[in-house]
C-alpha cells in the first residue's frame, strides 16, 4: 500500500534531482571552455571601450561556475550520487529496523 502511494512521489523527486544535477554539471563543464571563446573574440579590431569589455569578461571568465547547496557542497553529478546512495541506504536501515519489530 505504502509503495503505491508514495512510489510516484518518490520516482519524480528522484527524476527531478538527476535531472537537476545534469544540468548543473553541464553548465560548470561548459564553463571551462568560456575563457577560450573570449579571448577568441577579434578584440584587435575593436575601439579602446570594447577592449576594455573584453578584457573585463576575460577576466571574469577565469573563474569557473560552480553550483553550492547552501554555500557548502557543490552541485551536480557526483553530490546527486552520494544523495541516491544516503537514501537508499537509510531506507534499507529503516525497512530493516522496521522488519525486526
Amino acid at each position: 500500500e505504502s509503495l503505491s502511494r508514495f512510489g510516484p512521489m518518490t520516482f519524480i523527486l528522484f527524476q527531478q534531482l538527476i535531472q537537476l544535477s545534469i544540468v548543473f554539471e553541464l553548465i560548470s563543464s561548459l564553463s571551462e571552455n568560456l575563457p577560450n571563446a573570449v579571448y577568441n573574440v577579434p578584440w584587435e579590431s575593436m575601439d579602446k571601450n570594447n577592449r576594455k569589455m573584453i578584457q573585463v569578461l576575460l577576466l571574469q571568465s577565469q573563474k569557473l561556475i560552480q553550483f553550492k547547496a547552501t554555500s557548502m557542497m557543490n552541485v551536480g553529478v557526483q553530490a546527486m550520487a552520494t544523495i541516491l546512495k544516503t537514501s537508499v541506504s537509510y531506507f534499507i536501515m529503516l525497512r530493516t529496523m522496521y522488519q525486526e519489530h
